[in-house]
């Protein structure tokens, strides 16, 4: 646990570091795993929110179909204390850089005319 509570793979995604996620993920399996399996299904007791809510927050959204691939199926559509799925989460946090591109494409088209 890092200084704020976080788990190590919690901390990883929240980094953004794709390659070691992968890494901490493939530590968890196998016959003889050198980190718990429970990494992957771990949901804070306060706030609700499971591995693949920490992920959709991150930028790029490829992380959270990364995350999504290694956690339990049963826990995709999980809700947090706001009762919102990773993906209401990801697409509430996203929506302004949605708004910010479709703009400059706008501009863009404009100024080809």
């Amino acid at each position: 646990m890092d200084t704020r509570g976080r788990n190590v793979l919690q901390a990883t995604i929240k980094s953004g570091n794709l390659e070691i996620v992968e890494i901490i993920s493939q530590k968890t399996e196998g016959p003889n795993p050198v980190l718990p399996s429970w990494l992957l299904s771990h949901t804070e007791s306060r706030t609700r929110r499971t591995l693949l809510h920490f992920a959709s927050e991150r930028i790029p959204p490829d992380t959270d179909d990364k995350v999504q691939g290694m956690m339990p199926k049963e826990l995709i559509y999980s809700q947090n204390e706001e009762r919102k799925t990773a993906q209401e989460v990801f697409s509430e946090n996203h929506k302004q850089m949605v708004k910010r591109c479709k703009n400059q494409l706008m501009e863009m088209r404009n100024v080809g005319n």
